[in-house]
């Protein structure tokens, strides 16, 4: 973070203030540890500050229960490769958080699924990241 700070003071100090705004409006328990593994991805250059800002709202915004589950689906439903899976209802009610996004298509009759968005994608990563040991 003081490298971070020394470069960009600005960035710094936005991602501070993201931070203390969103962890001052969580009333869910969980929701601290899910943003500070998004943190420490942003501390290992795996997310840029804008990606920070923009998971923390996510994770403020969307229901713990529904988090665990698009951080627990697999690599299948991630890349959109489980059709299956685009309907569950974590799927849908996520959708307000940017996380996943309503898609209609077909012939004759018109089916919407649903599928992870870029965002929630980086989130899935992000979770995943590990700092590497020194």
């Amino acid at each position: 973070m003081a490298r971070q700070a020394q470069s960009t003071p600005e960035e710094y100090e936005k991602v501070g203030e993201t931070l203390f705004l969103v962890l001052d409006r969580l009333i869910d328990l969980e929701k601290p540890q899910l943003l500070a593994n998004v943190f420490v991805a942003y501390l290992g250059d795996h997310l840029t500050a804008i990606d920070l800002q923009r998971l923390a709202q996510a994770i403020d915004l969307a229901h713990t229960s529904d988090l665990h589950e698009l951080i627990g689906c697999s690599e299948a439903v991630l890349n959109g490769n489980d059709m299956d899976a685009t309907n569950l209802p974590w799927m849908q009610m996520l959708g307000p958080s940017g996380l996943t996004i309503a898609r209609a298509g077909g012939v004759g009759v018109v089916r919407t699924r649903y599928e992870l968005t870029p965002l929630g994608q980086l989130l899935w990563r992000a979770v995943r990241y590990k700092f590497p040991q020194a």
